[in-house]
């Protein structure tokens, strides 16, 4: 697992640039689940994150449960054949569990628009953890933790959602072990998480890519003009 040093809280708050974005237009583009729609994501941020659900044939979501040291705050936007109702909020436990709300996750009428508001501390630790519990008797089958902070990944100017970058990782590591997929209590063998359903690989390696596109730039920029590419202001 790559690691950086520990961000530290900023005593002077940085000024941010107001932004606004239209929910269903970003959907348009919307290749993962937990999606941020604005690239703030340091200390006290407020991270609005969308997360689409469209049934489908052969779609199987899977699950699993999420630990924050916060609360997050759930906004279903608009939804139909499942289990949330549009226009709805709630603020989620700690220990939340996460799957598709839709009834028939093969139905292609169900359909979930939600926001997903997770709120990054003031401090430079933020342990979270995800779960994997067992469908047959409902216990603990793994748990995998990380700190959302210490464990994050300097890539770049393009910063990356470590809550994404680590679901990705640990549902890897989770398919790739048996035994963790064996439950110790009751023996269900769980199938292999479908990680390609939730699209965080492919934001993972976006994320890279972007980043790699970037250095490349400033480089050309550096010997061309002999300056570097400014970097954009957003905070």
């Amino acid at each position: 697992m790559d690691k950086t040093p520990a961000p530290t809280a900023s005593k002077t708050p940085r000024r941010k640039h107001p932004l606004k974005v239209n929910v269903f237009e970003r959907l348009q583009h919307h290749v993962w689940q937990l999606a941020p729609l604005f690239p703030y994501l340091d200390d006290e941020a407020l991270v609005p994150a969308t997360a689409f659900f469209m049934g489908h044939v052969g779609f199987h979501p899977g699950r699993f449960s999420h630990f924050n040291t916060v609360e997050e705050v759930a906004l279903v936007l608009a939804a139909a054949g499942g289990y949330v109702r549009g226009a709805s909020l709630r603020v989620a436990n700690r220990t939340h569990a996460v799957t598709a709300p839709l009834a028939d996750p093969a139905d292609p009428e169900a359909f979930a628009v939600l926001v997903i508001t997770q709120r990054n501390n003031a401090e430079p630790s933020q342990p979270e953890a995800i779960l994997f519990i067992c469908p047959q008797c409902n216990k603990l089958m793994a748990r995998y933790d990380y700190d959302a902070k210490r464990d994050s990944r300097d890539l770049g100017p393009v910063s990356e959602f470590s809550t994404v970058y680590h679901s990705f990782r640990t549902a890897e590591t989770f398919n790739a072990d048996l035994e963790a997929r064996t439950c110790k209590h009751c023996g269900h063998v769980e199938p292999p998480f479908p990680v390609e359903e939730w699209g965080w690989g492919r934001y993972t390696r976006h994320t890279e890519l972007v980043n790699r596109a970037r250095q490349q730039l400033e480089t050309m920029s550096t010997e061309v003009l002999d300056e570097p590419v400014p970097s954009e202001p957003r905070r």
